[in-house]
């Protein structure tokens, strides 16, 4: 799938949409503000330093914002707008997450709801929470229910529901997009239905996803592009659903590599990791610089830099490694300690094959440094 979209496009259809939205000349726009504690518009924050392409999202995101505002406040006097339902693609080093960081810090707090399909990935965002537990979601799909009155009202807290039964929260910023299926998008879009408004898509709440589908799929489906691709054939109706309800969403496709933008050989290979249809070539890997043990000497700080690895197994065998040269540093000792096999799988086993994944899995072992 080709995601090479160009922002202008999205850019200007909004302006013409609402420029229809504004074009009765006898009405004054900014009478829409004279009653109500809100902006007529919304600057990025101090030393943001948005490139072009990250400014006229932040824009359009923000302007949206504001027009919710004012229909929310007063809609006798304003209209509704369109769903604000935007899909941030890029790949690494393009600013997605540091755009998501400019809307919190110029939103108020508790209007934006950032959450992620991963732990990881929540962790590094404004008062991340995972998809799963902000919206009560299950871990398997088919235990997708209505919400219970305890779980709504946790969900509700969650998003922020004020005095007045309004949602606090306006949008719904979920990262890591490419592990996101449509079956949980279809779900996604019930659970704010649920708390919000039932008849507009996501119960009124703007959603931006943000990721790169040239990264992680989900675990034994397809990703979600694929599924609006082929959604005439999906299976299930949640999938179905999912897959229209992502036909909806406004692609804006960062380009402009910010983390490595003063190195051009370094964003040649980033751009080179991300692409399958550009694979690396023995110049490429020669263009990297190899770590020595003097670079380590000179800093130690590379004993507990974060290494990618190609495969699980290696990554099990380096954090064994990696275990036992910290607990040497610390002169402390080990604890390990061998990780329970489910028992229907281990009632299968001979004893004898039981020993040997021990003995040569690590990831079987759980182990503990004091002070890690």
């Amino acid at each position: 799938m080709d995601f090479c979209v160009c922002l202008d496009t999205a850019f200007q259809v909004e302006a013409q949409r609402s420029a229809v939205r504004t074009s009765d000349a006898s009405r004054d726009p900014s009478s829409d503000f004279a009653d109500v504690c809100v902006p007529s518009t919304l600057s990025p924050p101090p030393g943001a330093n948005l490139n072009e392409q990250q400014l006229r999202t932040f824009e359009l995101v923000t302007r949206w914002y504001i027009s919710r505002q004012h229909y929310r406040r007063n809609p006798a006097a304003n209209p509704c707008p369109e769903p604000l339902l935007l899909l941030v693609h890029g790949g690494p080093g393009t600013g997605k997450s540091h755009l998501a960081k400019s809307f919190a810090a110029v939103l108020p707090r508790g209007s934006v709801s950032f959450s992620a399909t991963t732990g990881v990935a929540a962790a590094a965002l404004p008062d991340g929470r995972t998809l799963h537990n902000l919206l009560s979601l299950p871990l398997v799909d088919r235990k997708f229910a209505d919400l219970t009155p305890k779980a709504k009202d946790t969900v509700q807290k969650n998003l922020g529901l004020g005095e007045d039964g309004e949602l606090s929260t306006f949008i719904l910023v979920v990262d890591e997009v490419s592990m996101l299926t449509a079956t949980q998008l279809a779900f996604v879009d019930h659970r704010l239905r649920e708390v919000g408004e039932r008849t507009l898509p996501f119960g009124g709440v703007g959603v931006i996803l943000m990721g790169d589908f040239y990264q992680l799929p989900p675990v034994g489906t397809e990703a979600l592009y694929r599924s609006a691709l082929h959604s005439a054939a999906a299976r299930g109706a949640r999938r179905h659903v999912g897959a229209q309800l992502f036909k909806l969403f406004r692609l804006v496709e960062l380009t402009q590599q910010m983390r490595a933008a003063a190195c051009a050989t370094q964003k040649e290979l980033v751009d080179n990791f991300r692409k399958r249809a550009h694979p690396l070539q023995r110049e490429d890997l020669a263009k990297l610089k190899v770590l020595t043990s003097a670079d380590v000497k000179a800093d130690p700080t590379w004993l507990d830099a974060i290494i990618v690895t190609p495969g699980n197994d290696v990554r099990h065998a380096i954090n064994r490694d990696q275990v036992v040269r910290l607990a040497k540093r610390r002169q402390v000792p080990v604890l390990r300690w061998k990780l329970p096999i489910a028992e229907s799988t281990a009632s299968n086993y001979p004893p004898q094959l039981l020993d040997a994944i021990y003995e040569q899995c690590p990831e079987a072992w759980g182990y503990f440094v004091a002070s890690s």
